[in-house]
């Protein structure tokens, strides 16, 4: 995939949903692919104020994205489905948005800075394939949304016993997660194990694959 310079960055030309086009800063340190909140009204998001919010740090201090799910992602033709996204208001004004780990995790991805090449190769690894995917990409992505619904159930109960516990309502702080963050969170992940289940019923996954190591 031909990179393009951007100051410090590198940016690859990338299609969302199979329609919207731009270039993306490519971003291995964000977990979440980012789109500027122009770019989410191109892609037809609305109703953003309804989306989970999650907190993130950010060289002006902490800001809030809001959790959205692209129905695909494509970089240079290799194309992920179903990706974890988020809308930022805090992207600088000529950038529409950012790749990060949610997609590129779905493959082997190695740069060359000299050639300004970004290589991304679909992680299989041995075995037969179901849905054109090997046993460790459907292990790792189920293992990963079970660990998110999980982990913010914890934080859930957590919140919850607190304000049981002083038996008054927390005080909101758009530095922390609220009980309603926490629980459209868990939705959201929700969501993305049923898509992610349907979608290998219809392959034929194997319920061992389901189980991450």
């Amino acid at each position: 995939v031909p990179l393009i310079s951007k100051g410090l960055n590198f940016a690859a030309k990338a299609v969302i949903n199979g329609r919207v086009s731009a270039e993306f800063i490519i971003d291995t340190g964000s977990s979440f692919t980012i789109i500027s909140e122009k770019m989410a009204r191109r892609i037809g998001f609305k109703d953003m104020g309804d989306a989970p919010r999650y907190p993130v740090s950010t060289t002006a201090g902490e800001a809030w994205l809001r959790l959205v799910v692209f129905e695909s992602v494509n970089v240079g033709g290799a194309i992920s489905r179903n990706v974890e996204g988020a809308v930022s208001s805090y992207l600088g004004e000529n950038m529409d948005g950012a790749i990060g780990l949610s997609f590129l995790n779905d493959f082997i991805y190695k740069f060359n800075g000299k050639k300004k090449e970004l290589t991304l190769k679909r992680i299989n690894g041995a075995g037969p394939l179901k849905g054109e995917r090997g046993r460790e990409w459907w292990s790792v992505k189920f293992g990963r949304y079970s660990k998110a619904i999980s982990r913010y159930t914890s934080y859930l109960q957590s919140h919850e016993n607190r304000l049981k516990a002083r038996n008054v309502e927390q005080e909101n702080s758009e530095k922390r997660f609220t009980e309603n963050d926490l629980k459209k969170i868990i939705r959201y992940y929700e969501k993305l194990y049923r898509i992610l289940d349907k979608s290998a019923q219809i392959a034929g996954v194997p319920e061992s694959w389901k189980a991450y190591p």
